[in-house]
C-alpha cells in the first residue's frame, strides 16, 4: 500500500472547491485516481476485514480517513463538506470499502 496515494484525488477536489471556475476534467481525473485507489482496497479486502489481515493496522488508520471524504454529506453547511460529497466519490462495487471504512471509523468512537 505504500504505492497507493489516496491523497492526491483528495487534494484535487480541495484545489477545486477554491478555485475561481471548477475544472470538471481534474474532477474527473481525482474521481478517476479515487476510483483506482479503491479498486485496491477492494481487492485487498477480499477475506479479511482490514487492509494488511485480521487486525487493524496503521495502514487502515491512514487510508480510511482519506476514503471517508467521499462519503461526506451534501446536506452540509460547509461549503467544502457539500463540496466534496457532490463532487469525489467511490465508484460502483464498493461494499468491501464502505464496510471497511464503517469498521475502521467505528475505532474514533
Amino acid at each position: 500500500f505504500c504505492r497507493l496515494d489516496l491523497t492526491r484525488p483528495v487534494g484535487m477536489i480541495f484545489d477545486q472547491a477554491f478555485a475561481p471556475e471548477q475544472d470538471a476534467e481534474e474532477i474527473e481525473d481525482a474521481n478517476e485516481l479515487m476510483r483506482a485507489g479503491t479498486e485496491r482496497i477492494e481487492e485487498a479486502l477480499e477475506g479479511r476485514d482490514f487492509l494488511l489481515g485480521d487486525r487493524i493496522t496503521a495502514a487502515d488508520l491512514f487510508a480510511a480517513p482519506i476514503v471517508s471524504t467521499t462519503q461526506m454529506s451534501a446536506d452540509s453547511p460547509v461549503g467544502v463538506v457539500k463540496f466534496f460529497a457532490e463532487n469525489l466519490h467511490l465508484g460502483p462495487n464498493r461494499e468491501r470499502t464502505l464496510a471497511w471504512l464503517g469498521r475502521v471509523m467505528a475505532y474514533d468512537q
